[in-house]
């Protein structure tokens, strides 16, 4: 497990203001946390572009009810949202492999 972390190499580090991974600043803590995901999900498909090999299902972690509950009905209310959902979709799309949040 440690190994597989380490191959991904995905860091966190906090900003004063988030940033989503096409350059929006976050103006809620949904925002925030739907940006992380979204940056999360692009950096797995970077991953699987470059080694095919290492395509597996896939957990994300996120303490983000909000998010969780919005992907799960739908309720897309802003674009941060609506971005995460197709950007997942498109994900979901490409790869055949489970996603779970």
């Amino acid at each position: 497990m440690e190994d597989m972390v380490s191959e991904f190499n995905i860091q966190i580090r906090p900003k004063k203001n988030s940033v989503n991974p096409v350059g929006h600043t976050a103006q809620t803590m949904t925002e925030a946390e739907a940006f992380a995901i979204e940056a999360a999900v692009f950096q797995l498909t970077s991953v699987f572009s470059l080694y095919p090999e290492k395509t597996q299902n896939i957990v994300i972690f996120s303490d983000s009810k909000s998010v969780l509950e919005a992907l799960q009905n739908e309720s897309l209310q802003n674009s941060s949202l609506k971005s995460l959902f197709l950007t997942i979709d498109c994900f979901l799309k490409t790869y055949d492999v489970d996603l779970t949040l």
